[in-house]
């Protein structure tokens, strides 16, 4: 990082760094990095610019995040996807949905498209 610690400043300002600021949300290291090499032709590691932030700003406060746990059959994850497929013989984009538990998975009907059960098949 020698000779770039000038650089690593005015990414964080530019970006308003909370670092900088004392607010808001912490910057991305990736995004430093990313920036070094791009703008200013850092060809240092990745770990070299992790090591600087941290001595420079400590280690980044852990995020907390709450688990819920649930009884079994009590809670579900629901979820959607597309799906190229062929139906009578022509492309199609078919919008399935996927439902989750706690035991199994379920693959539902189709929300659109075919609803037969042949042509769905295919």
């Amino acid at each position: 990082m020698d000779g770039f610690e000038g650089a690593v400043e005015a990414i964080l300002e530019r970006q308003s760094c909370r670092l900088v600021t004392g607010e808001g949300r912490p910057v991305q290291v990736r995004m430093v990095y990313h920036r070094l090499v791009r703008d200013y032709g850092y060809a240092g590691s990745y770990r070299g610019v992790v090591r600087h932030l941290r001595r420079r700003y400590g280690v980044p406060p852990a995020r907390a995040y709450r688990r819920v746990e649930t009884p079994p059959g009590v809670q579900a994850q629901h979820d959607w996807f597309e799906a190229r497929t062929r139906i009578q013989g022509e492309r199609a984009v078919v919008q399935r949905s996927k439902a989750a538990t706690r035991n199994q998975d379920t693959l539902l009907a189709p929300v659109s498209g075919s609803s037969s059960r042949e042509e769905y098949a295919q």
